[in-house]
């Protein structure tokens, strides 16, 4: 009967345990909330956030500029070149040059991996800010980013001869960020 008894009561902590992670909430007033957060079923850009009392909190649509679980690392919002609109990206790197992933649908066509240039004010009226291309076979990836980072030729070379595919764009964008620093 005691170990019964032992397992029941360790269930609610086993439960609260289940897909939550440490992390913290950045708000739009610049206040960052710490505690527990897990991505919702179905939805890998959005979060269910409990504070370290274990009490879950939620926020109002245009609340949050980002959110960090430990597991997942940083996402936060970005302003869409493509759309125009706001969404929650998954930042892998950033930097000068940076790197973000987001899923927009269920399909692979959906799947976008962004780069973004910041940090020269020229840049942004000479040409695009951010390049894009989807996860599946046919998207443009080596034209998009020649013509993307053609300001860095040599690194636009190694992409052209194939010495950088698809699967090295954090090399090609470490690269990118070693020749170019905000200053």
């Amino acid at each position: 009967m005691k170990p019964t008894f032992l397992f029941f009561c360790f269930l609610p902590v086993f439960a609260f345990s289940q897909g939550f992670q440490p992390g913290y909430v950045i708000l739009n007033t610049g206040d960052t909330l710490h505690g527990y957060l897990k991505h919702p079923f179905g939805s890998p850009y959005g979060f269910v956030f409990k504070d370290s009392n274990k009490i879950k909190k939620d926020f109002g649509k245009g609340t949050v500029t980002g959110f960090f679980i430990e597991k997942d690392g940083l996402y936060r919002n970005i302003v869409f070149e493509k759309d125009g609109l706001t969404h929650m990206v998954n930042v892998r790197i950033q930097n000068y040059l940076s790197y973000y992933e987001v899923q927009l649908g269920v399909t692979t066509d959906s799947y976008f991996h962004i780069l973004e240039k910041t940090g020269d004010i020229t840049l942004k009226s000479e040409s695009q800010s951010q390049c894009w291309y989807s996860a599946d076979l046919f998207s443009g990836f080596k034209d998009k980013l020649i013509n993307f980072l053609s300001d860095d030729p040599p690194l636009c070379d190694k992409i052209r001869h194939g010495e950088y595919t698809k699967k090295d764009v954090l090399n090609i964008v470490a690269d990118y960020n070693s020749n170019h620093q905000t200053k």
